[in-house]
């Protein structure tokens, strides 16, 4: 800008800081700061992606060569690939995306509750067998079952 050739860096620093709380508070809603490994399916290639803050509404993705992803792809939210969702990019940087979540497909609407259910079984082991491997899960021994009360035991009920 021509006119911040004479103000002070604080003041530069000041104005910019302004702005960048009224963009923040621009936003419909609230991002989550996270750091969740992904995978960005382009249509026959598979990318590695780190997922630094999301809402309901969209995420910042932080990948390697972000200007040679096409404008539209499917994120990859777990290791099984379910959930996914369908993304388009509305800003990039040289590491970074910006995308927006787009609406569900009528496909994921029209499988049937048995295959949903097996996809989300699926989906708790794979999690629970990510976390046992990295160290913040671990196995605890079975509890015995409860003994069944006797007809002549005065607790029965």
């Amino acid at each position: 800008m021509p006119g911040d050739m004479n103000r002070s860096n604080a003041e530069q620093l000041t104005s910019w800081r302004i702005l960048e709380q009224a963009r923040e508070e621009r936003r419909r809603v609230a991002r989550h700061k996270v750091n969740i490994p992904a995978r960005i399916d382009v249509g026959g290639a598979i990318l590695d992606c780190r997922v630094v803050d999301i809402s309901k509404l969209g995420a910042k993705l932080r990948v390697e060569a972000a200007h040679l992803l096409p404008d539209s792809f499917l994120l990859l939210l777990t290791p099984s690939g379910h959930p996914a969702r369908r993304c388009r990019i509305r800003w990039r940087s040289d590491a970074e995306v910006g995308v927006e979540f787009l609406p569900e497909h009528a496909l994921e609407h029209q499988r049937t509750k048995p295959e949903r259910l097996a996809q989300a079984a699926l989906d708790c082991f794979a999690l629970l067998a990510m976390m046992m491997s990295q160290g913040t899960l671990t196995p605890s021994a079975p509890r015995p079952a409860p003994s069944p009360a006797r007809a002549d035991s005065p607790d029965r009920r």
